[in-house]
């Protein structure tokens, strides 16, 4: 071995979309018999470098590190060239093998259709163990693409559930879902078909309008048509609410990956560490489903054709 030897081992996967800002991560791993304390890499894209300093650790022959980078790229559409580069090792400048201290990777962006919005509706349940992996799918794609992505979970057999919509949804088991009322897949996939789906131009561009009045809530959908359109179209209005808390055992959340596969939310907690049925107080539900109207399947709209810049409006009531 060389006496002092770190190399750049992995760029992790960076893909997206067009103007996206990602934070990089990159691993190094000590080649050398010398154990490593510090080291300097910088990360360039697009003619910009940004660099990380890495202090106090103590790598020793063929232990790895993870640079998780604190400064963003902003992501260029399509391919494009990237490169981490490692220096000031120990303080000393190069070591003893510059060879392996560059690693090139390439980037991918693609650009969303103007005014897309793709939704994902997640059947779940507090009784269902499997079903953190569901929310935490929600989660991330919510972390990652906020403003294209709209995360919709439909709970089942729990304080939180709408009978109609709970009863509509199209899937086979818990936790599943559907993306832009497409096949039944798992979360996990979530983010394989909003990549797909997220390109497609929409046919309409929604604007919501809303009033309350007692305890009934009126909303307005104007549907603003951007291409010519024929068939049976139909609109649908979902209420969804945020930060759901509740007392009591049907507010628990089983969790069948307690002490087992690791399962890590955008906030960094391990479902693993958790409880096997985590308690209400440690329980906050997101993207909740509150209702859905007219029906599943939405009301049909007034006409059989739409031309472009035709505007219709549907208004709806909870």
């Amino acid at each position: 071995l060389d006496v002092l030897n770190l190399a750049v081992s992995n760029i992790n996967s960076i893909s997206g979309l067009t103007g996206q800002n990602i934070y990089p991560v990159v691993e190094v791993i000590n080649l050398g018999s010398m154990p490593i304390n510090s080291f300097d890499i910088d990360f360039v894209y697009n003619g910009n470098t940004i660099t990380e300093s890495v202090t106090g650790i103590n790598l020793n022959t063929i232990a790895s590190y993870q640079t998780n980078f604190s400064n963003i790229i902003s992501l260029l559409p399509g391919t494009n060239n990237c490169e981490a580069v490692i220096y000031n090792i120990n303080g000393l400048g190069a070591d003893d093998n510059p060879t392996d201290d560059n690693l090139a990777s390439q980037t991918q962006a693609i650009t969303p259709a103007s005014g897309k919005l793709v939704i994902g509706e997640e059947a779940t349940g507090t009784w269902c163990g499997w079903c953190p992996r569901g929310a935490v799918a929600l989660n991330w794609m919510d972390n990652d693409y906020e403003g294209y992505w709209q995360g919709i979970a439909v709970h089942n057999g729990d304080p939180m559930t709408d009978a109609a919509y709970d009863a509509a949804m199209p899937v086979s088991g818990y936790p599943s879902g559907i993306v832009d009322r497409g096949p039944d897949i798992d979360p996990s996939a979530f983010k394989q078909d909003f990549l797909q789906r997220i390109v497609i131009p929409p046919n309409g561009i929604i604007t919501n309008g809303a009033e309350i009045t007692g305890n009934t809530l009126r909303v307005s959908l104007t549907l603003d048509v951007q291409n010519y359109i024929q068939g049976s179209y139909k609109l649908a209005c979902v209420l969804v609410e945020d930060s759901v808390t509740g007392s009591g055992p049907n507010w628990y959340q089983a969790n069948y990956y307690s002490g087992g596969a690791s399962l890590v939310d955008v906030d960094g907690t391990d479902w693993s560490t958790m409880p096997g049925n985590v308690p209400d107080y440690m329980m906050i539900y997101r993207h909740v489903a509150r209702g859905v109207a007219p029906t599943f399947n939405g009301s049909p709209l007034n006409n059989s054709s739409y031309n472009s810049g035709d505007i219709e409006t549907q208004c709806f009531e909870f």
